[in-house]
């Protein structure tokens, strides 16, 4: 398969972020108008991933990745530590009290709530990954990706648990079809 010098233009060459932006914008403030993040702010992100995040490769059809990270409920692996921290880390910390289902859902009925009725708004779909919206005037598909942290443990200390030199951070989610966990490690990354 050839790659025609245009089309290697084409891919070299980066389109306004303007719509991006203004798309990121735009969900960002409606997130921060539910009652989720209003009541969990200090404990929740919001940030951009993917392409947009990157600056690599934006084409005027690409969609915008909106991460929404919560990290009051985190997913982790401690297989690194010795029993003793094991045994310490899991008398720490409790049980979470927030399915990975329950969030995903609570973040979806509030912000179709939100977005119904403006204009920009023209579908929201409940995908496995991400929640799917589609805005207009001008056309731009946006994800939603809700996820938990994740934690993979190196070490564990009682007389520092919350820090964050004990591990290192990603994120986790649910394939809510196949019920499979996706790890990514954005912060190792960049």
């Amino acid at each position: 398969m050839w790659i025609t010098e245009e089309k290697l233009l084409q891919w070299s060459t980066q389109e306004s972020t303007d719509l991006s932006s203004n798309a990121y914008h735009f969900i960002r403030d409606e997130i921060e108008e539910t009652k989720f993040y209003k009541d969990n702010s200090s404990s929740t992100e919001i940030y951009l991933q993917g392409s947009y995040a990157n600056a690599t490769n934006i084409r005027r059809d690409a969609d915008v990745d909106i991460v929404l990270q919560y990290n009051q409920t985190f997913y982790y692996d401690d297989e690194k530590l010795s029993d003793y921290q094991r045994k310490k880390r899991q008398e720490f910390f409790s049980p979470a009290t927030l399915s990975f289902v329950d969030y995903k859902e609570k973040i979806y009925n509030q912000l179709i709530y939100k977005l119904r009725g403006l204009s920009r708004f023209k579908e929201m779909e409940y995908g496995a990954k991400s929640l799917k919206i589609t805005l207009q005037n001008p056309s731009i598909k946006v994800d939603v990706v809700p996820c938990f942290q994740q934690r993979d443990y190196y070490t564990f200390s009682e007389a520092a648990p919350y820090s964050s030199n004990s591990y290192h951070e990603g994120i986790s989610l649910l394939d809510t079809e196949t019920n499979d966990r996706i790890i990514n490690y954005r912060k190792l990354y960049r």
